[in-house]
């Protein structure tokens, strides 16, 4: 805004940012000024669908916000994990798994990660010893559960939030991305 508005520049502001996190207040001083200032921005990158969401409430067009949808640190978790190391099948009682192969995927279900493609794979398994684990959550986890239920996809376990990601991901044989 400054740059556009000194040196007289064409340029466009580009805002990488949460918007909103559950829980926030959305009155006050704070949402007038996040207000004023959202409209000052020419597009929008987001951590997720709950985010393009709380960027309508500042009545912002939503053709100009794109979900970039983010990964976690896996090398952090596990490094973090293995200083407290058990084995892979502790890590699997800790989580009530099987000690079956195991394919997991771990994040929230944003329409943009296609979880639909992971579902068709455990249904292309389903005769083989395998289990699909999905730790996470997100504004479509319920909605992929009953497609996995609707499906009689029987090789998913959906964990929900996994308070210790390093455990999740120490158990699995594969991680999903």
């Amino acid at each position: 805004f400054l740059y556009q508005k000194f040196f007289n520049r064409k340029v466009g502001l580009i805002k990488w940012c949460f918007i909103d996190l559950p829980g926030e207040e959305r009155h006050g001083f704070r949402f007038d000024l996040k207000f004023v200032l959202h409209r000052l921005v020419d597009a929008y990158v987001l951590y997720s669908s709950y985010s393009k969401k709380a960027l309508a409430r500042y009545k912002i067009n939503l053709l100009s916000a794109f979900v970039a949808v983010n990964v976690s640190d896996v090398e952090t978790h596990l490094c973090n994990f293995k200083s407290n190391f058990i084995t892979k099948v502790e890590a699997r009682k800790k989580l009530s798994l099987s000690n079956q192969f195991s394919i997991l995927f771990i994040g929230n279900l944003e329409k943009q990660k296609r979880f639909e493609r992971y579902l068709d794979v455990a249904k292309l398994c389903k005769d083989h010893p395998i289990q699909f684990l999905v730790a996470g959550g997100g504004e479509n986890f319920e909605h992929y559960k009953a497609m996995a239920r609707d499906l009689q996809i029987e090789n998913v376990r959906f964990l929900g939030h996994v308070s210790d990601p390093s455990l999740a991901y120490y158990s699995s044989d594969i991680v999903y991305i």
